[in-house]
């Protein structure tokens, strides 16, 4: 899709159950991911904000419904309840970037719980403990 931080909606996404590959970047006034949760044959998604500024969601819980995803890029993103245990549904995943501004103990628990996990940000744990966060 690319970047644009005019766009209100993504509705109009949960159409496209063919979409293997998706990229949503500085989508800045969305913040509800439930329409993802359609697209049940995505294999690749990337979702974050801009250089500028972040992409605030309220829950990564719509995507916990993605059982096909083997790569996850969640740059610049921040979810209002803090949570990636919606992430921990993803077994498949082979491919995690994330940021380090999320809990310790989330980052953990994503690490010990994705058998697949074989490149990502998780892998460097000097990064988790100094930048992740204590709540």
């Amino acid at each position: 899709m690319g970047s644009s931080p005019s766009v209100e909606s993504i509705i109009p996404i949960s159409a496209l159950n063919l979409v293997v590959v998706l990229h949503i970047e500085n989508f800045t006034r969305v913040q509800d991911l439930q329409p993802l949760s359609d697209l049940s044959n995505l294999e690749g998604l990337a979702i974050g904000g801009s250089m500028w500024a972040a992409q605030i969601v309220d829950s990564l819980r719509p995507l916990s419904s993605l059982n096909n995803l083997l790569y996850l890029f969640l740059v610049n993103l921040k979810s209002l309840d803090r949570s990636l245990i919606p992430i921990l549904e993803l077994k498949r995943l082979k491919n995690l970037v994330i940021g380090y501004n999320w809990p310790i103990d989330e980052l953990r628990k994503l690490k010990e719980s994705l058998p697949n996990l074989k490149y990502g940000s998780l892998f460097y744990e000097k990064f988790i403990e100094k930048f992740g966060t204590s709540r």
